[in-house]
């Protein structure tokens, strides 16, 4: 039966069935707002609080120019902001590209040149790799995101990633994604060769979300601490803060992750 919709109804109808990693999250702050979502060392914060730091975060990216299709790398330890931007990122269907921390400048250099990044957000104490490494690649302008886990003031050129979270529009952002659009670029750590990327969709990352919960057993009631690095395919999909699927009918699972800041193996908690 063809569809009878006028277009701009056939649209909205599209996105309010719209169910992308971006999505998730928003529903679950709408079912369980007040849920601890996740514990960062002193930092505490709910579903509803988590939603609307991704939005705001979003909304802060979408003012700086970055829109869906575009490459924003991170160069991270563990953080709240990491996890923030992993999803607003997502709401916007901007395409993630986590870097691994411990390379070398000259590889990670490569990785932004050949993922196209138009931007990049690094971690205070990983100043000094990141700036011989967009040098070596020959960027220049774009978005800069500072991340001060050491307290460490931005430098020039750069934002602090606080300032985004705390001064962005709290309203969720205005992007038709698709299951099939793509959302995350991660590498391969090039021991043998040049690191290579591989684009993971919107639907393959909600299918390792589910995956995680179902094969883990977990329940609404766990905590999930994160120890491993938030930039490896082996943890970030287990940063399950909206809801899929568990094991049990009728049964949704939200959980609490505990990002664990680096050097502070013991802050973990929820």
């Amino acid at each position: 039966m063809p569809n009878s919709f006028a277009p701009q109804t056939a649209a909205a109808i599209a996105q309010a069935r719209q169910h992308t990693l971006g999505d998730l999250l928003h529903r679950t702050a709408q079912r369980y707002p007040d849920k601890l979502a996740v514990v960062a060392g002193e930092r505490r914060a709910t579903y509803a609080e988590f939603d609307e730091a991704v939005n705001r975060c979003a909304n802060s990216l979408a003012a700086r120019g970055l829109e869906k299709g575009d490459r924003l790398a991170l160069i991270s330890h563990n953080s709240l902001e990491f996890a923030v931007l992993a999803f607003a990122t997502a709401r916007l269907g901007v395409v993630l590209v986590p870097v691994n921390f411990m390379v070398n400048a000259e590889e990670t250099g490569f990785i932004l040149g050949h993922s196209g990044a138009k931007g990049i957000v690094i971690e205070d104490a990983l100043a000094p790799t990141a700036e011989r490494a967009i040098a070596a690649a020959g960027l220049a302008g774009g978005v800069r995101g500072w991340i001060g886990l050491s307290d460490a003031a931005p430098t020039r050129d750069w934002e602090d990633v606080g300032s985004w979270i705390a001064e962005g529009d709290p309203a969720a952002p205005d992007v038709a994604v698709a299951d099939g659009d793509p959302l995350r670029l991660m590498y391969t750590s090039g021991t043998e060769s040049r690191p290579k990327g591989v684009m993971l969709s919107s639907k393959s990352l909600i299918s390792q979300y589910v995956s995680c919960i179902v094969d883990g057993g977990m329940t609404p009631d766990d905590v999930e601490v994160q120890a491993l690095p938030m930039y490896h395919c082996a943890q970030l999909p287990r940063v399950n803060f909206p809801r899929a699927p568990n094991p049990h009918p009728a049964s949704r699972s939200p959980h609490t992750p505990a990002a664990t800041p680096p050097g502070r193996p013991d802050s973990a908690a929820g």
